[in-house]
């Protein structure tokens, strides 16, 4: 397992070193986006605040923010789940997912990355000791 995680933060090193200009992704249109071919590595922050969590949100995010950007459906889940039902074939072999979400929500998650089959993945908590991201692989 040291030497999977080795490898991924070596791909990440090559992706900051490159002359690559990364791209945002504003609507989820994967057939759109992703069909000139795949990906070694997909960083993902897709909208995950559930609408029930609106007033816990800081007043100048919400006065800034879109509202698309930062909310994912009543549970939080909703682009979330359609990013990890597609996303593992647009991957090239040896790539990686990371993604972000919120603390409560590492439970459905792992849920469904084991749904859609994906082969390795691995959480980890962000400097407030909290889950916040994920690692995730189809191989």
């Amino acid at each position: 397992k040291e030497q999977n995680k080795t490898s991924e933060l070596k791909k990440l090193e090559q992706f900051k070193k490159s002359n690559t200009k990364p791209f945002f992704l504003w609507k989820l249109h994967f057939a759109d986006v992703f069909e000139k071919g795949g990906f070694d590595i997909v960083i993902a922050n897709p909208p995950y605040i559930a609408l029930k969590n609106k007033n816990k949100v800081q007043k100048s995010v919400l006065k800034y923010e879109p509202r698309k950007a930062l909310f994912g459906g009543n549970d939080g889940l909703f682009y979330i789940k359609k990013f990890l039902k597609q996303a593992k074939n647009y991957l090239n072999s040896g790539g990686i997912i990371f993604m972000e979400f919120s603390p409560e929500q590492k439970k459905e998650i792992q849920k469904l990355i084991l749904k859609y089959k994906y082969k390795n993945y691995k959480f980890y908590k962000d400097q407030y000791k909290k889950w916040r991201w994920v690692w995730i692989s189809k191989e």
